[in-house]
């Protein structure tokens, strides 16, 4: 029988690797952890950003469908409600960039050879309106020159801030929005300077 060999020291090298492998891990594991957490802050902040864009497009189509927007005197403020917060929404005085006359000839419509104007545009013509569809004239001098309406173009501006019970999310978001509005010729005169 052989004597055993006797154990030889350990130096330790084993330890010293696993803690280093521990750290490694541990600091891969809070970098996920923080990378995580930023990502859910990014998506949370742009739900937040698509409802302000939301609760601003509402606020616009509710300016554009008064029959006094034309001749609104200054902002107004709409309290909107989307999804889980509501939005204070201060939409600016309309502003009036332009406008054009419409042609005569861009309203008629040629249905089965015989032209037509559609009961909306019938008070371009006459100054009144009309609810079935008219027969115009095949003279020319009926549908040429211009109309009594004019197409005018506007400008909106909205700036969303959240209600103050909805303080926490710490939205501000600004908007502009271009808008084509049909307007009598005299309207579209004294709006758009």
């Amino acid at each position: 029988m052989t004597e055993p060999t006797p154990c030889r020291r350990q130096a330790g090298a084993t330890l010293i690797v696993g803690l280093i492998m521990l750290i490694l891990m541990t600091l891969l594991a809070i970098s996920a952890f923080r990378l995580s957490n930023t990502n859910l802050k990014i998506v949370g902040n742009e739900q937040i950003r698509k409802e302000a864009e939301a609760a601003a497009v509402y606020a616009f189509d509710a300016a554009a469908n008064t029959s006094t927007f034309a001749s609104a005197t200054g902002p107004t403020t709409t309290t909107v409600n989307v999804g889980m917060a509501n939005y204070n929404v201060t939409i600016s005085k309309p502003d009036c960039k332009r406008y054009r006359v419409i042609p005569k000839s861009e309203l008629v419509v040629v249905s089965g050879g015989i032209p037509v104007v559609a009961p909306n545009d019938v008070a371009c013509f006459t100054g009144s309106s009309s609810s079935p569809l008219t027969i115009v004239s095949t003279n020319s001098a009926v549908t040429e020159g211009e109309s009594l309406c004019a197409a005018t173009l506007w400008e909106l501006q909205a700036s969303v801030v959240p209600a103050a019970s909805d303080v926490n999310t710490g939205v501000m978001l600004n908007m502009a929005e271009g808008l084509e509005q049909r307007l009598t010729v005299p309207d579209a005169q004294s709006s758009c300077n």
